[in-house]
């Protein structure tokens, strides 16, 4: 960095240089703590102002945190990335919710707790963070995302279950189960969660923005009275 000896790298970037190697970045996000300069319409560098950023100096340079940047992330609306930092195990609830107090100019106060809410709710992808949005507008409740569980002495992470129902929703995307690999996996998950008495649900990420309705009514034939619900979405 000797054009900037104390730019920042932030967003995707500094998850690139944290090791998350098939990340795509095609615009760098750089902190300075001085006057933003001018760049040409081509280049890839984006300067933002430094604030209250949370700071590691790395070998490839000083970054962002990774609870920092994958809240950052969240709040300029990249959940793809933001979903990979949490996927990856990278970011505790913990840190997110210290990591808020620093958002405070980054966003309105509303918008940092919805996406803090957001985060907490562990989405490992685009497709179930929209599922989690869609749960919370019905008010289906007791449900837990992307948490151990123990099977014959196997541990799991269910994108989504229902502990006292003892079911268990699938985001099957082309993204992560479309490989011949990927399909025989999560087959074989699938017939051992069954084989241990839970009832598997399996949707799609088209699914889930074509046919809500249809998802809806799906999880909530599965459902005790008190975790279904409303109709209407509030």
């Amino acid at each position: 960095m000797l054009w900037r000896p104390n730019a920042v790298f932030t967003g995707r970037a500094a998850l690139y240089l944290a090791g998350m190697r098939d990340l795509d970045v095609s615009e760098i996000d750089v902190i300075i703590p001085h006057a933003l300069p001018r760049l040409s319409r081509r280049s890839r560098l984006r300067f933002h102002r430094a604030g209250r950023e949370s700071i590691i100096d790395d070998r490839g340079g000083f970054r962002t945190t990774h609870a920092y940047t994958c809240f950052w992330l969240a709040l300029q609306g990249d959940w793809e990335a933001a979903t990979t930092a949490l996927r990856a195990g990278w970011v505790t609830p913990d840190e997110l919710r210290d990591t808020r107090r620093r958002m405070a100019r980054k966003a309105s106060p509303g918008t940092v707790r919805q996406v803090l809410r957001q985060l907490l709710d562990r989405p490992w992808s685009v497709a179930e963070r929209e599922l989690h949005a869609l749960l919370h507008e019905y008010r289906i409740n007791g449900w837990k995302a992307n948490e151990k569980l123990w099977i014959d002495g196997r541990v799991l992470f269910p994108d989504l279950w229902f502990k006292q129902e003892k079911v268990i929703v699938e985001v099957d995307g082309y993204a992560f189960h479309g490989k011949p690999r990927d399909y025989e996996m999560t087959a074989r998950r699938h017939a051992l969660l069954v084989g241990a008495g839970w009832r598997v649900i399996r949707i799609t990420p088209t699914m889930i923005r074509e046919a809500p309705e249809l998802v809806l009514d799906t999880i909530r034939s599965a459902l005790w009275r008190r975790h279904r619900g409303v109709l209407a979405p509030v």
